[in-house]
């Protein structure tokens, strides 16, 4: 099963169309599975990486309290931002898809839910296999970016441009929602501050 995946990850690599078309057919529990073996390998190299450069200091709280140690205290945290964001990227994955779902129909996509999700997991194989090194795993965002295109193609039979357009669509409205809500949120605080709410 391993060595599949593997396969897969080499196919989405150099030979993505045709890969994506392989899949097409395939059940979303195979691609989810494809989608945990990487998420939580590339979640855990990310870890290493953020433990051993430093990127990520624990309080200094853990220190003064004399709890654990500095270098413990860090390995836990580690560990935890590891959990988390596997949780976050497989509860992430179900909202993200939905909502590109939505888009992707707007522009004439026929393909199913699980197609999405499908064309999410395969997309992302850049940023599981390099996303993690440093400086690099900008450049798998974009590969990633492109198979995603590629695999919405393939999956919901759009042409690159439109399906581009799904993508980016979802991206900026999705931008310019949360832009509004933070706004709204900051409009609101000062309000309140002038009539002594706060």
């Amino acid at each position: 099963m391993y060595g599949g995946f593997f396969y897969n990850a080499k196919e989405f690599i150099i030979n993505p169309l045709d890969a994506f078309h392989r899949v097409k057919d395939e059940e979303l529990g195979v691609a989810f599975g494809y989608f945990i073996f990487w998420l939580t390998i590339s979640r855990i190299l990310s870890g290493i990486v953020v433990y051993i450069w430093g990127f990520y200091k624990p309080p200094d709280v853990f220190k003064r309290l004399g709890m654990v140690s500095f270098k413990v205290s860090a390995i836990s945290h580690v560990i935890t931002l590891i959990s988390v964001s596997i949780a976050l990227g497989i509860i992430g994955i179900f909202i993200i898809g939905a909502w590109l779902h939505f888009w992707i129909r707007r522009i004439g996509g026929y393909g199913r839910y699980p197609q999405t999700i499908k064309a999410m997991i395969y997309g992302d194989t850049p940023s599981y296999l390099f996303g993690w090194i440093p400086l690099i795993g900008m450049l798998a965002g974009i590969w990633s970016f492109v198979l995603l295109i590629f695999g919405i193609k393939e999956m919901h039979g759009l042409a690159i441009g439109r399906g581009a357009a799904a993508v980016i669509l979802s991206i900026v409205i999705l931008l310019v929602i949360i832009f509004a809500i933070f706004f709204i949120f900051f409009l609101f605080l000062i309000n309140s501050s002038s009539f002594g709410l706060l």
